[in-house]
């Protein structure tokens, strides 16, 4: 019986997390009382304040991409992807490290591009990208931060 209750509250609960940053969280949810249009314009200019490079817009969709941006003291690089609507920002993002493995006889492999989240250790690549995406998320003032883990 304790194992079927267990189960029950396993299955019935949704993670998320308002306010608080969850282990694995990989997506971004800032809440807020704009309409699409002033989302979109207000992402594009808090990227521009930020030194982050805009690489496409896609208005009547509401997405924003950026260029991929490379950390300072580490070897890799990070883009964000921004879906604006109604009342909602949501961001997530994609990040590598850029190394490549020779293994001999003409055969090498190149990292690729994974899902940001929040895992890692302080200092890693992976954690360095989602306190970028965090950083942007925090940066709109009077908006209501949500973390999920899809």
């Amino acid at each position: 019986m304790k194992k079927l209750i267990a189960i029950y509250l396993m299955l019935t609960m949704t993670i998320v997390g308002y306010g608080q940053i969850l282990k694995g969280a990989n997506k971004i949810l800032v809440h807020n009382s704009n309409d699409k249009k002033t989302n979109i314009d207000l992402v594009i200019n808090t990227l521009i304040e930020k030194n982050i490079e805009v690489g496409e817009t896609k208005d009547e969709y509401g997405i924003v991409k950026t260029t991929p941006k490379g950390f300072d003291k580490l070897n890799g690089e990070y883009y964000l992807y921004i879906v604006c609507r109604d009342s909602l920002v949501i961001i997530i993002g994609q990040m590598k490290d850029n190394i490549n493995l020779n293994y001999g006889y003409g055969i090498s492999t190149e990292s690729s591009y994974s899902k940001i989240e929040n895992r890692g250790m302080k200092g890693s690549i992976l954690k360095e990208s989602f306190n970028q995406m965090d950083l942007f998320a925090n940066s709109f003032k009077g908006a209501t931060i949500e973390y999920k883990i899809d």
